[in-house]
């Protein structure tokens, strides 16, 4: 249905009662449409369309969830689209191609596509707008690369998941963090804290044995040291080996 079709409806009417019962109807009819054009218009910012069926009614209302909230945090829609029917070897590249070309001029968009076609399954993820400054050409082959691994494991849900967090971290991220060092920070940290630990340990543990070999006796024990006050007086002999003698 659309307006047009719903305008029709309340200009048609009987005399009387009728035509006023006919109205009313007709008005109730062109909210509806209003509101079902709105719902449309809505929900053409997020797509899930799972033709090869690798979600369930659960996971792919969680998805869209993901992918709603990514819309309104980042003003970007997200399409996922699976098929069992549009393989490697078939026009796929066009097929995508269409879909970036109905969105708008300045509209954010993501395509994750996954096909499972027998022997010839293909995975792409195309953008458009401006987010393709932070969704580089590298970043959307590594998470092309991540989720083709996960859905040859066949765990589907997990990797259409790990997308949408994929997406969420690159436009909250500049890609010239994407570097060797910024990757390895989490794990340079942990390392220093922990060799730091190391150090503080040895060292506390060299300082209680410094202090246990200065362990003073206490009174009681000075008359016993007193009885053998008399040796230092002495005077001591180095006495010399044979060899040192006859030379």
């Amino acid at each position: 249905m659309n307006l047009m079709f719903c305008t029709r409806i309340f200009s048609m009417g009987r005399h009387g009662d009728g035509r006023i019962k006919g109205r009313i109807l007709a008005f109730i009819s062109v909210v509806a449409c209003m509101l079902l054009s709105g719902a449309n218009v809505a929900s053409a910012k997020t797509m899930i369309s799972d033709s090869a069926a690798l979600l369930s009614r659960e996971e792919a209302s969680k998805i869209e969830s993901d992918c709603d909230l990514i819309l309104q945090q980042h003003d970007t829609s997200v399409f996922v689209i699976t098929t069992d029917k549009l393989g490697k070897s078939d026009d796929y590249q066009n097929y995508l191609e269409n879909q970036l070309e109905k969105a708008g001029d300045h509209e954010n968009l993501v395509i994750l596509f996954v096909s499972i076609k027998d022997g010839d399954g293909v995975c792409q993820v195309v953008c458009h707008g401006k987010i393709q400054e932070l969704l580089t050409p590298k970043r959307m082959e590594d998470m092309k690369n991540a989720v083709e691994g996960k859905v040859e494991s066949g765990k589907y849900y997990q990797a259409i998941d790990d997308f949408c967090d994929d997406v969420t971290r690159a436009l909250v991220i500049s890609p010239s963090l994407d570097g060797f060092i910024f990757q390895s920070l989490p794990q340079l940290i942990v390392s220093l804290l922990l060799g730091c630990g190391t150090v503080f340990y040895f060292l506390g543990s060299a300082k209680r044995k410094k202090d246990s070999g200065d362990t003073r006796l206490n009174e009681s024990h000075f008359k016993d040291l007193g009885r053998l006050d008399h040796f230092s007086h002495k005077e001591v002999k180095i006495l010399k080996d044979k060899k040192a003698k006859s030379e």
